[in-house]
């Protein structure tokens, strides 16, 4: 479809909710309150067996989506552990010094 600019914006803003109206995402047995209790009778009725979330973890998923291993230490290729977090080093100094992180060798 096309249409001039000025008829694209009139048509755009007829979507916009006026102030004070509530959106409502979900609602039925897929309402927060009900879903517990509604969702397995409609599976019942459907005849469908109940199918739980996958659990993936962010390490993994990273590892899937983009072939890179954030627990893998790209310099000897060992496992790393997570041992905590030491804030203040910015990004870029962290990036100069990816070497003696890398060897786990203390920063100066």
């Amino acid at each position: 479809m096309t249409c001039e600019a000025e008829e694209f914006i009139e048509t755009m803003t007829q979507h916009i909710p006026e102030k004070g109206f509530r959106m409502i995402r979900y609602y039925g047995f897929l309402a927060n309150r009900a879903r517990n209790t509604l969702l397995p009778t409609a599976y019942n009725l459907l005849n469908q067996p109940k199918r739980n979330a996958l659990k993936i973890s962010f390490p993994d998923l990273l590892k899937n989506t983009f072939g890179m291993d954030i627990r893998q230490c790209l310099h000897c290729k060992a496992r790393m552990a997570f041992t905590g977090i030491i804030p203040g080093n910015p990004r870029r100094d962290l990036y100069k010094q990816r070497m003696a992180l890398a060897l786990a060798k203390p920063i100066t």
